[in-house]
């Protein structure tokens, strides 16, 4: 009976207490799931359930969303979340707080190599305090519960809040940060974009839920449900005639179907075949059967995690500690990892059961009196510090995987008329280019010696039109490992062309090019063409020599520069 006084702030943390008054919910996330080269679109899906649950729980209120940079730097996330509420109907109004545009890459570790490459192709946008100042706002504001901070993205705005304004401390009810890994391994993208946030947010006094790898890991997002989302959601609705469920037209959601099955595609061999082995058999943690045909809704299972708990066992309260950086002058993340303490916390190890919390009964005796007087220390908000709170098992993936569809269909897409027909359909927005315009850019072949000014407008030889957005598009996934179809036939190309170009140096001047005689004239042409593309210069910034002597055009054939780019 003694243990059943755990931690009443441990209670809160799981979201189990019924109160009189809803509980008022900030959201910080960073969307790339309407931006063609944003990572994931876990967080629009995310954000999307939460509205979900704002309209059909009394007991949850969102007051205000904060957007950040790290699917995608905070120029493409800030109107990518502008896209996305509009496509749901939502604006700005309808939160209390409104929503803030936070930090982005420039104040942030871009955690991809090939992100970065584009980041400094083209810079982010300026970070901006005012993510952190609503939150501050919200705080001083919120009823006598405080408020609860779901920060599915980098933890930077809220960390600034802290930083800006402590005494908000006492004013949060509770964090949830979507990140973090357990057995000792790199971090997540979340993480291991801001470290030095996520540690000032744990080294807090605030009650701290942490969903990191090995959870999230254990549910999959496969093609066979986007084909249930469409059929429930997207293809049943027609043009909102009809009386009933159907007249409110599609869900929100469909918006998130392209980029929802490109995921399914790339990211099992892009981000879940390294998430696997973290999840090793025999491990108390359940491993996807899925993995290898779906994506991981890292954001989805997070907001789950906080207000549907009953998804999840094995509620543990771990010690955490990210170390500062060993070397000096090294910049965070330096090793990307995390420690965290195998043994939970004395005393406040919980279950979840249909919204109850149960406290560990099977403790020793002779160990209830050390977890009782544990439980008192924890039960002070300083306690707090460096200590999370951790689901590490998804009780049933199937049932997680349905209760978010059914969130998603919910959220009805925004009504707009058609302009030929005049009549009212759902809005499906055409997703953002983010980088594409970049890696066209980038796919424009430069000089060989010299590297003249970009000329304001690119010259394109394609016949049909979005032809050179679909090669500036294949082009990145290209340099992402996503494909590179076109690219090996281009470098094959070339490649036997410079072969060619050495077999012709080492001929003696009285043979017949490439043994004519076998190969035919063909052979001998490609030869010579090589080696005047070798021969290409540029002097006083004018073409001399090159393939088209006298029309001075020195550049090399397409995807030539891309040795260094790729």
């Amino acid at each position: 009976m003694q243990l059943l006084l755990v931690l009443p702030s441990l209670a809160i943390l799981a979201g189990a207490l019924t109160l009189p008054s809803p509980e008022e919910v900030l959201i910080d996330l960073d969307p790339g799931g309407l931006v063609w080269t944003g990572l994931d679109a876990d967080d629009d899906l995310a954000l999307l359930m939460a509205i979900a649950l704002n309209r059909t729980r009394p007991g949850i209120r969102i007051v205000g969303v904060t957007v950040c940079g790290g699917n995608a730097p905070i120029k493409h996330t800030s109107p990518g979340l502008d896209l996305l509420l509009r496509t749901a109907g939502v604006t700005s109004a309808d939160f209390q707080h409104g929503i803030a545009r936070g930090y982005g890459w420039r104040d942030m570790h871009v955690a991809w190599p090939k992100l970065r490459k584009m980041n400094r192709l083209s810079p982010d946008w300026p970070s901006s305090d005012a993510a952190a100042d609503l939150i501050i706002r919200a705080a001083h504001a919120s009823g006598p519960n405080g408020l609860t901070v779901l920060t599915l993205g980098p933890a930077t705005n809220l960390a600034r809040a802290l930083a800006k304004d402590p005494g908000i401390e006492p004013r949060l009810r509770r964090v949830i940060l979507m990140g973090g890994e357990l057995t000792g391994g790199k971090m997540c993208l979340n993480f291991a974009s801001d470290r030095a946030s996520a540690r000032a947010v744990l080294a807090s006094s605030v009650p701290t839920m942490l969903v990191p790898i090995q959870t999230c890991a254990q549910v999959a997002f496969t093609s066979d449900d986007v084909e249930t989302l469409e059929a429930r959601c997207c293809s049943a609705f027609g043009d909102g005639e009809d009386s009933g469920e159907e007249a409110n037209g599609e869900a929100a959601a469909c918006a998130l179907l392209k980029k929802a099955r490109l995921q399914t595609r790339v990211m099992p061999w892009l981000v879940n075949a390294r998430v696997a082995p973290r999840l090793p058999d025999g491990s108390r943690w359940r491993r996807s059967s899925r993995l290898q045909r779906g994506f991981i809704p890292w954001d989805v299972i997070a907001l789950l995690a906080a207000f549907k708990p009953r998804h999840f066992g094995a509620w543990e309260a771990h010690k955490v500690e990210m170390p500062r950086c060993a070397h000096l002058g090294e910049r965070e993340p330096c090793d990307a990892t995390m420690r965290v303490e195998p043994t939970p916390v004395k005393g406040v190890v919980v279950d979840l059961e249909d919204g109850l919390v149960r406290a560990d009964t099977t403790a020793a005796e002779d160990e209830e009196e050390a977890a009782q007087s544990h439980a008192k220390t924890l039960h002070s908000r300083a306690a707090w510090r460096d200590v999370a709170l951790i689901p590490h098992l998804v009780r049933s993936e199937r049932e997680l995987v349905a209760d978010a569809i059914s969130l998603l269909c919910a959220v009805p897409a925004a009504r707009v008329r058609d302009a030929k027909g005049g009549r009212r359909r759902s809005a499906r927005p055409a997703l953002l280019l983010g980088f594409l315009r970049e890696a066209a850019v980038a796919a424009s072949p430069p000089p060989r010696t010299a590297v003249p000014k970009i000329p304001s407008t690119l010259r394109c030889s394609f016949k049909r039109p979005g032809g050179f957005l679909w090669r500036g598009f294949c082009l990145l996934l290209a340099g992402l490992c996503c494909c590179g179809q076109a690219l090996e036939a281009e470098e094959m190309r070339l490649m036997r062309l410079r072969e060619g170009a050495g077999l012709l140096r080492r001929t003696p001047a009285t043979a017949t090019p490439l043994g004519a005689k076998k190969t035919g004239k063909r052979a001998a042409e490609a030869a010579r063409r090589a080696i005047a593309l070798e021969r290409e210069v540029w002097v006083d910034g004018e073409c001399r020599g090159g393939r088209r002597k006298g029309e001075g055009d020195c550049r090399p054939p397409p995807f030539a520069h891309l040795d260094a780019f790729v």
